[in-house]
């Protein structure tokens, strides 16, 4: 992040802390969520490699931890990759 876009994000936060500002309650047509972008063949093949990696990873986990799937913990991390965070 550059120091200008730091700066910027200083000023939000304290307009918000100070009561100046109020959060965005309603996200703005310019700033859709992935679920409504248009799916094409790419993204359906990646959803469902992402399905599938993520089901066997629980059935794995489930046996090594001898519990049922659906009583597998959630596990949540974040990965440091070439300097910066990401959430897996």
């Amino acid at each position: 992040m550059s120091t200008a876009s730091q700066a910027a994000l200083s000023v939000v936060v304290a307009g918000l802390m100070r009561g100046e500002r109020q959060p965005i309650q309603v996200r703005p047509q310019a700033m859709l969520e992935a679920r409504d972008l248009p799916k094409c063949d790419i993204s359906d093949f990646l959803q469902e490699r992402i399905d599938s990696a993520l089901s066997a990873e629980l059935i794995q986990r489930s046996k090594q931890e001898g519990v049922p799937p659906d009583q597998v913990s959630a596990i949540l991390w974040c990965k440091h990759i070439q300097g910066k965070s990401r959430l897996q």
